[in-house]
């Protein structure tokens, strides 16, 4: 396929014809990012099944679980986005593509590390202080991770326009330098 060039960015922040060993790249970060998506995914399906059949109190540490999983399923999509540099032969910025995929990747990114966080804040008050958290603040806490992961990933993009995200790599995710 051949592009308008003037419509992207220039090398290195876009790159048309990448070479043989970068499109390898990109079938292999992609292949591997869809099979995390699907497998995610049943474990999610898996965990929501037991939520909706457990007569149980609310398990926290599972509840953690189950959004770090949610972050990684958002990053393992927006991976999986480079099959589609891969059909074109180019990963070119800006384009819808390359927003979805900056946007995918920050957000699980994001998400997932403030999860990982919340996990470790959680066993430390489960095991130093001996205590489990209060619901209230429990799902404070876990809105909270998903409402800093969402807010910091629009800034870039409210700030930039549609110029934000730009190739990096064998993906798109933030610029590095302009």
């Amino acid at each position: 396929m051949t592009f308008e060039s003037s419509n992207y960015f220039s090398f290195p922040l876009s790159w048309q014809s990448p070479s043989s060993n970068l499109r390898a790249g990109l079938v292999a970060v992609a292949s591997i990012a869809l099979l995390s998506a699907l497998t995610t995914f049943a474990a999610l399906a898996f965990i929501t099944c037991r939520f909706t059949t457990w007569k149980a109190a609310l398990n926290q540490p599972l509840v953690l679980i189950f959004n770090l999983l949610l972050g990684d399923l958002f990053q393992a999509v927006g991976f999986a986005l480079d099959f589609h540099w891969y059909r074109i032969d180019a990963i070119l910025a800006p384009s819808t593509t390359c927003r979805v995929q900056g946007a995918f990747i920050n957000f699980g990114d994001l998400a997932s590390g403030l999860f990982v966080l919340a996990i470790a804040i959680h066993t430390w008050y489960s095991i130093a202080r001996g205590q489990r958290m209060n619901t209230c603040g429990f799902y404070t806490i876990v809105s909270f991770a998903w409402l800093l992961s969402f807010v910091l990933t629009i800034i870039g993009p409210i700030q930039h326009g549609n110029s934000f995200f730009v190739r990096a790599g064998n993906w798109v995710s933030l610029p590095i330098t302009r």
